[in-house]
């Protein structure tokens, strides 16, 4: 019986009603399949990391680094790591070159050079600056691998080029 003095007649509440619960299911059911755990294709997995050593080129934006070799001195409480390398500018517009696009690590601590002569500053298109980063650091750490990225504010493309024998 439709009562039209008491609000909306009983049937379209009824359809209404349906409306709305249908459209909470189909809600819910899309949130459930969008929370669920995806399965790796090809599409979605990580791209592999690759392994850089000394003599390998790495560009990192708009860089590209080489390292040749390093020497290590002992000292009485720290070693000295010199590492011998080059930073390439293959673009067509100067760049600029920081002191902090190259650091140290051995994968607990990051080291910070304590003499550097291939920064230079600015890097005209095709040039390369050659020279030695000098680091200061623990007589404890090993497995040290060098840290070259395209911001010298963090974020950005990094890599790392492993040093061998550094035990």
């Amino acid at each position: 019986m439709e009562n039209s003095s008491r609000g909306i007649p009983r049937k379209k509440l009824y359809i209404i009603v349906a409306v709305v619960l249908a459209i909470v299911v189909l809600i819910a059911v899309r949130l459930a399949a969008d929370n669920s755990s995806p399965t790796m294709t090809s599409s979605n997995a990580p791209p592999p990391v690759q392994k850089y050593t000394l003599g390998d080129t790495v560009t990192v934006g708009e860089y590209t680094f080489t390292f040749s070799d390093f020497k290590v001195t002992e000292g009485s409480d720290s070693k000295i790591v010199a590492i011998n390398g080059s930073v390439s500018n293959e673009t067509r517009n100067p760049i600029t070159v920081y002191t902090s696009l190259i650091e140290l690590t051995d994968g607990l601590n990051t080291f910070t050079d304590a003499s550097n002569t291939i920064i230079s500053g600015g890097l005209n298109p095709g040039l390369t600056q050659s020279g030695t980063v000098t680091f200061e650091i623990p007589k404890t750490s090993d497995n040290l691998r060098i840290v070259v990225r395209d911001n010298p504010f963090g974020g950005g493309e990094s890599a790392r080029i492993y040093l061998e024998d550094t035990q």
